[in-house]
């Protein structure tokens, strides 16, 4: 689906995917990039790829055409930015209430990330926030979540042999990124990192390196040097004489560019050749050489070249116990439209306004980069007015939870 006339399309890793509409059986959006804009020679952040320059949405309705199924609209842009050049950075991972869909990009470049939320009335604009490292010219910049939605990776670098990952910690409920932190693997100077794949149960990460791949304990995540101390190699070519069986290729030894987690558990990566052969790992959720790297394992009947999608996991639930965990029923939805902040620009305070009565309110005011800087609680209402201490001009977020939902407001401080 080429919406610009380049004839790259959509030539990139993970630039597509489907999710259910939340609250609708029948319905389904794809998410979709294209390669469309090349950065003029000299400008900041130059590299000789084609970058997407929107993030698309379509609309797909299985009851259309007598139950063949259409599209409702087509090409539809949920922002207009120069994105990262593989597939915008494009992550997906389901909000705490267990039925929305957090949606994030990444501008190339710079440290923004882009937010969203597909909900029962469409997909809404949730900001977008500042961290990690700045000015950097990447080739690579994919993004993924944990199974569980709480732990974003991506492999990141300038050249075409980058070994760094980046790791964040994520809130579903809020959805503000933090914990940011650069792990890497060994350099290499034939080979990079193109792929962070997690364990089912979101313990370990995987990282590949074309003939290597690296295993990363997520266990102690939140202390400094952890992870990349528990670095391990748990497959290498040296390892096995596995050829490729494919007759029109000889002589090659597989090797493992992009790898998926599947349905069953494990995580498979074809080739980085027309083989006809997958390699796997059959106990992913286990410590170092324990998660059985199989290689060529497994025979398929097509020759497939690195062209794993990427599925967010479908099957995530709620987060128990937490503000979000609950779905109000039978009652309209609180939406940020609802809610007024004024004076916004402000100094020393605003007057919020609920647009509805509430119980047990929480405010939880963060700055761009997803640090919670102060809270405030109170019992009941639907007004009342928040002091804000002293803080730099600049751009905040303004998050209310209570009993009836969740809405997050921007404020402007001057």
């Amino acid at each position: 689906m080429d919406t610009n006339g380049m004839f790259r399309g959509t030539l990139q890793a993970r630039g597509c995917m489907f999710l259910p509409w939340p609250g609708d059986t029948n319905r389904y959006v794809l998410l979709h990039t294209t390669k469309e804009f090349t950065l003029p020679i000299g400008t900041p952040g130059w590299i000789s790829y084609i970058l997407p320059r929107h993030l698309y949405y379509s609309v797909f309705d299985k009851t259309l055409n007598n139950g063949n199924g259409g599209f409702i609209g087509l090409n539809q842009i949920i922002v207009t930015d120069t994105l990262t050049n593989w597939g915008g950075g494009l992550a997906v991972t389901k909000h705490a209430n267990g039925r929305d869909w957090w949606i994030m990009v990444k501008k190339h470049y710079k440290n923004r990330f882009y937010k969203f939320l597909l909900t029962p009335a469409g997909i809404q604009p949730m900001g977008y926030q500042l961290i990690g490292l700045d000015n950097q010219a990447r080739l690579l910049d994919i993004y993924c979540f944990s199974p569980n939605g709480e732990i974003v990776a991506g492999n990141i670098g300038f050249s075409g042999y980058a070994h760094d990952i980046v790791l964040m910690n994520f809130d579903r409920c809020t959805g503000l990124l933090s914990n940011h932190q650069i792990i890497s693997n060994p350099n290499n100077p034939n080979h990079g990192c193109e792929d962070a794949d997690f364990s089912p149960d979101s313990r370990f990460l995987y990282s590949t390196e074309r003939v290597k791949i690296f295993q990363y304990d997520l266990l102690n995540i939140q202390t400094p040097g952890a992870v990349q101390a528990s670095r391990t190699v748990v497959a290498d070519t040296a390892f096995s004489t596995s050829i490729c069986d494919t007759p029109s290729i000889t002589n090659i030894k597989t090797q493992y560019p992009f790898g998926a987690l599947a349905a069953d558990g494990r995580i498979y990566y074809p080739p980085s050749y027309g083989c006809q052969e997958l390699s796997y790992f059959n106990a992913p959720d286990s410590f170092g050489l324990a998660s059985d790297f199989i290689y060529g394992g497994l025979n398929i009947v097509n020759q497939h070249f690195a062209s794993t999608p990427y599925y967010p996991n479908y099957r995530l639930g709620p987060v128990a116990g937490s503000v979000c965990d609950t779905l109000s029923v039978g009652v309209e939805e609180w939406q940020a439209s609802q809610v007024s902040i004024f004076p916004n620009p402000t100094q020393n305070s605003v007057n919020v306004s609920l647009g509805r009565t509430c119980e047990e309110i929480q405010c939880n005011f963060y700055n761009m980069q997803g640090q919670m800087l102060f809270q405030e609680k109170r019992n009941f209402g639907n007004a009342f007015t928040l002091d804000i201490p002293n803080l730099s001009k600049g751009l905040y977020l303004l998050e209310i939870l209570c009993n009836e939902g969740r809405v997050v407001k921007k404020v402007v401080v001057n």
